[in-house]
């Protein structure tokens, strides 16, 4: 599973991530480390206290003078606010003096023994009867134990409190550093992130329509570096070197259409080649008529019935040359492909029309079934014109190969358009030879034709399949040897 995050984002987590990590290290070891230099001071202080109220006390024990050994320890205790208690035992361990204030807790003389081979001893405690903070108590021997021991209670508030600066200081640290963090993710979406969600945005939308009008795209991408700040980044070059990338596509784009635009003019004046002794055919036939009408005019001009009778077979010849030489026109003439809605059966009556003497040379009438729901198609009218055209002079050859060896063969060619899940099938349908298995994947290649030397381009089908696609649509072929072929134009219908 892909999820899309924001790169500006990511370098903030992973930079949260980081300073947190470290901070959290780094307040663990310097934790411990001052923990352990402020233990080791506290106990050197504590050494200091207990030997020095040893040599204090020594004489008042030997003489057994208590208040003397009381005033002594108080003035120790008062001395140092640190110091939570004192008190002394003698050899035997029992309680010879102390400094608690509401009885002394005998637990403290099991807490933490006398020496036997060491100067001094400490151990930590805790004061259940106070506050529940930690102590330090430190016993050491007085003239060598034979006098007894002296125990000096130090607070651990000199540890607390250099650890909670410290951790205070670490804290504060971290949170700059969570501010510089913010800060360089802010800058970094600035200079690196959003830039490149421009340029992706600019990249997603390069197609070829975009093409068509230059510079449109640019107001996507970042802007460029300005006169009085000249800083380039890589996201700069990498912008530049886009732009320049789109504009030489773009220019690639234009010369590609054009050749195509060429290719399909060129194959267009082909088409009008194979048609033109048809063409020749279809006017001529006309021309003998209005000859033959004139010849009859001049040898009988006052006979009114005979010239009215024949002006309306001159004027029926006159216009089918003209829509015969209109059609030529259109096909030979060359221009920008205009998509608009038009019907369909027109466009058909034009292709029949264009092709009538080759469909006469295989003995068939082309016929035509429209469905009323696929009368209106979205389409460049001539640019159709001519991928229809090329389909059905390519019925009519086949239809011809199949009549050489079957003479006794009746031929049919089908024009059918209908309307299936929202889109127009145009169908053209021919009962002629049908194409083997091993052609029909090379049909569309361009310059591949099965026809003879002299007699094919190779560029019919391919252009025609062009011709659709540039349309959003296709060109689908079923067929089968021996029975016929069917090409079908699929394009979407008419808004």
């Amino acid at each position: 599973m892909r999820f899309r995050v924001n790169l500006g984002v990511l370098v903030l987590v992973t930079t949260l991530t980081m300073v947190l990590l470290f901070g959290s290290i780094n307040l663990y070891w310097v934790r411990r480390e001052t923990t352990k230099a402020l233990t080791v001071e506290l106990e050197k202080r504590a050494l200091h206290v207990a030997q020095g109220l040893a040599l204090q006390t020594v004489e008042a024990i030997l003489v057994e003078d208590r208040l003397l050994l009381k005033r002594l320890l108080e003035e120790m205790r008062s001395s140092d606010k640190e110091i939570a208690y004192v008190f002394l035992v003698g050899p035997g361990g029992e309680l010879v003096a102390h400094t608690f204030d509401r009885g002394f807790p005998v637990e403290l003389l099991k807490a933490n023994p006398a020496p036997a081979d060491r100067d001094y001893m400490v151990r930590r405690i805790v004061d259940t009867r106070g506050s529940e903070e930690p102590i330090r108590d430190l016993v050491v021997p007085i003239a060598g134990g034979y006098a007894g021991f002296a125990h000096v209670g130090f607070r651990e508030s000199l540890i607390l409190a250099g650890v909670r600066l410290v951790e205070r200081a670490v804290a504060g640290m971290v949170a700059i550093f969570i501010g510089l963090g913010l800060v360089a993710s802010f800058l970094f979406a600035r200079v690196v992130s959003r830039p490149l969600l421009s340029l992706a945005a600019a990249a997603g939308k390069v197609n070829l329509e975009m093409f068509q009008a230059p510079g449109a795209w640019t107001e996507d991408l970042p802007a460029r570096p300005s006169a009085t700040l000249a800083i380039e980044t890589e996201v700069d070059r990498l912008a530049s070197e886009f732009r320049r990338m789109v504009e030489r596509l773009s220019a690639a784009t234009r010369e590609l259409r054009e050749t195509q635009e060429q290719l399909i003019f060129a194959e267009r004046l082909s088409t009008i080649g194979t048609i033109a002794s048809g063409l020749a055919h279809e006017l001529n036939s006309p021309l003998t008529g209005l000859r033959n009408c004139l010849r009859r005019i001049q040898r009988e001009p006052g006979n009114e019935e005979q010239l009215l009778r024949y002006l309306a077979t001159m004027q029926e010849s006159a216009e089918h040359m003209h829509r015969v030489l209109n059609g030529l026109l259109d096909l030979a003439r060359s221009r920008r492909p205009v998509l608009e809605a038009v019907a369909l059966e027109p466009i058909l009556d034009r292709v029949v029309l264009l092709a009538a003497h080759r469909l006469s040379e295989v003995r068939i009438t082309a016929r035509k079934e429209i469905h009323p729901a696929a009368a209106l198609i979205r389409v460049d009218r001539h640019q159709l014109e001519q991928a229809l055209l090329n389909l059905v002079l390519n019925a009519c050859d086949s239809l011809e190969q199949r009549l050489r060896g079957q003479p006794d063969f009746s031929p049919d060619l089908l024009l059918r358009a209908a309307r299936e899940n929202g889109h127009i099938h145009i169908d053209v349908v021919d009962t002629g030879l049908g194409i083997d298995p091993e052609t029909l994947p090379r049909l569309f290649d361009p310059f591949f034709t099965t026809k003879e030397p002299g007699k094919g381009t190779g560029l019919g089908l391919p252009i025609a399949r062009n011709i659709i696609r540039q349309h959003g649509g296709d060109i689908l072929v079923e067929s089968r040897p021996g029975a016929g072929a069917r090409f079908r134009i699929v394009l979407g219908a008419a808004a």
